[in-house]
């Protein structure tokens, strides 16, 4: 799985828990492994913080499909400005 560094942890507890699962059941799935990815961290769609609940600046897979354009729209992109070509929000 192609994860960043801040990742390593999450994958360390799902390998460990893959491998709790194959000793008694055998190989019903392989047990993942990291691949390294130089990736910056996904920032939120406040431009500010990575991408968190908690913060209030992430995008959810269980968004409604206006609620994901919203959200995509009003943040900050590659340029420093949001989609509509206004700054950014302090």
């Amino acid at each position: 799985m192609p994860a960043g560094h801040g990742n390593t942890p999450h994958l360390e507890i799902t390998w460990e828990l893959a491998r709790r699962f194959i000793r008694p059941y055998g190989t019903v799935f392989a047990a993942p492994r990291l691949i390294p990815a130089d990736v910056p961290p996904l920032r939120g769609s406040d431009g500010r913080a990575t991408m968190s609940k908690s913060a209030g600046n992430a995008i959810s897979l269980a968004d409604p499909p206006d609620e994901v354009r919203r959200k995509v729209a009003a943040g900050v992109h590659r340029s420093g400005s949001g989609a509509n070509g206004s700054a950014p929000r302090n």
